[in-house]
């Protein structure tokens, strides 16, 4: 879901430079449609942002099949994926670009496509460096919250009963209290 918006928009605006294969209808009419699986996607995010981690961290008879560590990390990253994959692709783009620069029969010197290529990048490093100070509040409520139901925040061994711990038993990390994070 997250890969299919960008690819069907990288889609249209290669086959209608190169080819002039889509006419203003069809063309906007594929670009409506990526925009509403973005936004779609969007919902997604958000739900990964704020209520999949609280289910996570809230649950008491929670069994991890996973450390809360690496359950903080894998919600915390949601937020970023929509960067990563808007710089995947325009690298993409970027490196066809380049390499159609050595066909000239097939290429006619359209710079639209590289334009195209370089604003996806630049618009997934703005949204990374947007949503990295959400990945680590979110990291840190993660924290908090795990400190609260005294769990260790490395391996998740319970720590109800040795309050007065200064490391964890079980794997000897540091015992996170509330107030320190």
């Amino acid at each position: 879901m997250i890969v299919l918006p960008t690819l069907l928009t990288v889609l249209v605006v290669v086959l209608n430079t190169f080819y002039g294969y889509f006419d203003d209808f069809h063309r906007i009419l594929m670009l409506c449609i990526a925009i509403c699986l973005m936004l779609s996607y969007s919902g997604g995010v958000i739900f990964f942002m704020f209520v999949a981690p609280v289910f996570a961290s809230r649950d008491m008879f929670l069994a991890y099949p996973r450390t809360p560590k690496s359950i903080a990390r894998s919600y915390s990253l949601a937020p970023c994926y929509l960067g990563y994959v808007s710089c995947f692709a325009g690298g993409f783009i970027v490196i066809f670009f380049i390499l159609l620069l050595f066909y000239d029969a097939v290429y006619d010197g359209d710079w639209k496509i590289i334009t195209v290529g370089f604003g996806l990048i630049l618009c997934g490093l703005i949204y990374i460096a947007i949503t990295t100070p959400i990945r680590r509040w979110l990291i840190k409520r993660f924290k908090r919250t795990i400190a609260d139901r005294q769990l260790c925040f490395e391996c998740g061994y319970d720590l109800r009963g040795n309050e007065s711990a200064l490391a964890c038993p079980e794997c000897g990390e540091k015992v996170l209290k509330a107030d320190d994070v």
